[in-house]
């Protein structure tokens, strides 16, 4: 991909809406626009169906609700799309970090392979690049850079917002699309990854009991007995593991508490200890 020019390669611009500012948030909206050769060719946007409640407080800046989500398909599903939008391009996003945690999360909750692609992120563009600016939030990068897109805090909308802003970015900077995109890693990268999100997990598991314990339930599809010391869920509970999933910083798991009947999550470092869980107990 770095020897062939920019305008070769496709440049996808994507944003997330959430139902909250943790990496662990769920996504309820996804939106994108591609980019071909310093032209918008496709966009892609599609609200989300999270499982859980929209906070109001989150309500309030994007306005996505309940009622909203109802009927839109679940993360999976537009994953799957999201997936093969941007087969083979560069991604851009603003706050990438953000995204790309978020995205993680919620890929690696439902055992789902994560994306590859080299990502930049126009915020850290524009503190290198544009120090002379006071703020480089989105929101005030459209009004220095003069988008004539309308809205924010909807995924598409600050997709587009993004993109025109990192088109006017590499030109300010002399990039245009006969360049090559190793070019583009060099003045803006280098490029982060998706997959820096994601934990080692037979690595892990080699120095962690607790993740190789795990490791095996999850294969053998057994009921394990863990003391949980953190939050609402401290105590001794039965868990069936589902999925392992990482920040990039805390490892996560995601079990079926067969007790309630709920799925939970609780972070690894804070179970105290891993039995094997009797069936009688269970049953109890």
């Amino acid at each position: 991909m770095e020897s062939r020019c920019i305008g070769c390669v496709p440049i996808v611009v994507f944003d997330t809406e959430t139902t909250g500012l943790s990496p662990l948030s769920h996504v309820v909206e996804l939106g994108a626009v591609k980019l071909m050769g310093g032209r918008l060719v496709d966009t892609m946007v599609s609200l989300v169906k999270p499982p859980v409640p929209i906070p109001l407080k989150v309500i309030r800046i994007h306005g996505i609700d309940d009622s909203m989500v109802r009927c839109a398909p679940p993360f999976k599903v537009v994953a799957r799309r999201f997936s093969q939008f941007v087969e083979g391009s560069v991604l851009i996003a603003h706050n990438a970090p953000f995204d790309l945690r978020v995205l993680s999360v919620n890929l690696q909750r439902l055992g789902l392979s994560l994306l590859d692609n080299p990502v930049l992120d126009t915020r850290l563009i524009s503190r290198r690049h544009f120090p002379e600016v006071a703020d480089h939030s989105l929101r005030h990068l459209v009004h220095v850079w003069r988008s004539p897109f309308k809205g924010c805090h909807r995924a598409l909308a600050d997709a587009r917002h993004t993109a025109f802003i990192f088109l006017g970015m590499m030109r300010k900077v002399g990039l245009d699309e006969r360049d090559r995109i190793k070019d583009l890693f060099s003045l803006f990268g280098p490029p982060d990854s998706m997959l820096r999100y994601q934990a080692r997990w037979e690595e892990l598991g080699r120095r962690d009991s607790r993740v190789e314990r795990l490791l095996v339930a999850m294969k053998e599809r057994k009921v394990l007995e863990i003391f949980y010391d953190g939050g609402t869920l401290q105590g001794s509970r039965y868990v069936s593991p589902l999925t392992l999933f990482s920040t990039g910083k805390v490892h996560y798991l995601r079990a079926l508490c067969p007790r309630e009947g709920k799925v939970k999550t609780f972070r690894i470092d804070r179970i105290a200890y891993i039995l094997p869980a009797q069936e009688e107990a269970i049953q109890r």
